[in-house]
């Protein structure tokens, strides 16, 4: 996934057809006109709700899951929130999914991986530590 200043893409606020006035109310439908896009049909999200709610179910029962599953542990990891502004676990992910209106394509699913992935490299500090490798293999 390609990144620029340290996020991928899909995280990173898209060019807008015009700029947007302080005072504007922004509801999805006004988001995605102001981007051009156009919101997908009912049956699509249905359709892609049943997808990855699938291989989030396949994620959770990996044996390597255990670290992922639930928001971190202030506890256990004080300076957490300090290192990764964006929190993200499988649970948040999965809060996604049910509410049909964040998922609108399966890249926004998948860089939300990614960025879970990426979270606990950058806390653990690199690929080759303990919990970044579990991660790269719940990905895989």
């Amino acid at each position: 996934m390609m990144e620029t200043k340290g996020l991928p893409i899909l995280y990173q606020r898209p060019s807008l057809k015009r700029p947007l006035i302080e005072t504007e109310a922004l509801d999805d439908n006004h988001i995605l006109n102001l981007l051009n896009w156009s919101k997908p049909s009912r049956e699509f999200i249905v359709h892609l709700k049943t997808r990855i709610s699938k291989i989030l179910y396949k994620m959770t029962k990996h044996p390597d899951s255990a670290p992922f599953l639930k928001p971190f542990d202030h506890h256990k990891y004080p300076d957490y929130r300090i290192k990764i502004p964006e929190l993200l676990d499988l649970t948040l992910i999965q809060h996604r999914i049910q509410s049909c209106s964040y998922y609108i394509t399966e890249a926004i699913f998948k860089a939300d991986i990614e960025r879970l992935i990426h979270n606990w490299e950058v806390y653990s500090g690199g690929p080759n530590t303990e919990i970044s490798q579990r991660a790269q293999r719940l990905r895989e």
